[in-house]
């Protein structure tokens, strides 16, 4: 990653828990090793680095693990899929488990069309795509003004806590999400 840019999945990590956002952020490691979702996720993502370009079952080109950067909201990341579609694209972000609405999905696919955008001018987005391995299902995402105005939004409100760093500026959630959370003890204890 580049220096002074936040990761594309840091940022969509700050809907989720932004205290996991801010432990993150400053490299803080735990003592316990990393949940299994972190690492089944980085298992699925290394086999998906494997394949750079194929054919779809439409016969659409499509290409994974592209890089992408917002000089705007300095963010860096890579996209897993994106299928050529003449004059338009699909942005595809992957996950392992089932289909289901999540906002911190949903925002870590915009976040990488944004920064798709601003990367690559052509082609236009035609949609934003999450696909669920195990349950082999896709789910539409919002892209339109909305999406881009929420995006900016919240990475002013990062840039603010961010500019005098404090962990307290960082909410805690104290709910389902800390269950398997790699910093539960830590955080439990501020």
């Amino acid at each position: 990653m580049e220096k002074n840019y936040f990761g594309i999945s840091l940022l969509s990590e700050y809907v989720y828990c932004q205290r996991s956002f801010a432990y993150r952020l400053i490299e803080f490691k735990p003592h316990e090793d990393e949940n299994y979702f972190i690492v089944d996720g980085r298992s699925t993502h290394q086999r998906l680095d494997d394949k750079k370009v194929s054919y779809n079952r439409e016969g659409l080109p499509e290409k994974r693990s592209i890089y992408v950067k917002s000089e705007k909201i300095q963010a860096t990341g890579k996209i897993d899929r994106v299928i050529y579609c003449g004059d338009t694209v699909r942005i595809i972000e992957e996950k392992r488990g089932r289909l289901r609405s999540n906002e911190q999905h949903d925002l870590q696919c915009q976040l990488e069309a944004y920064c798709f955008e601003e990367t690559f001018p052509e082609p236009k987005i035609e949609a934003c795509l999450i696909y669920y391995q195990k349950s082999r299902r896709t789910r539409t995402v919002a892209w339109d003004n909305n999406a881009k105005n929420k995006i900016e939004t919240l990475y002013n409100e990062i840039k603010d806590k961010c500019k005098d760093f404090a962990l307290s500026k960082f909410d805690q959630v104290f709910d389902s999400r800390c269950s398997g959370c790699m910093f539960e003890k830590t955080c439990g204890a501020d």
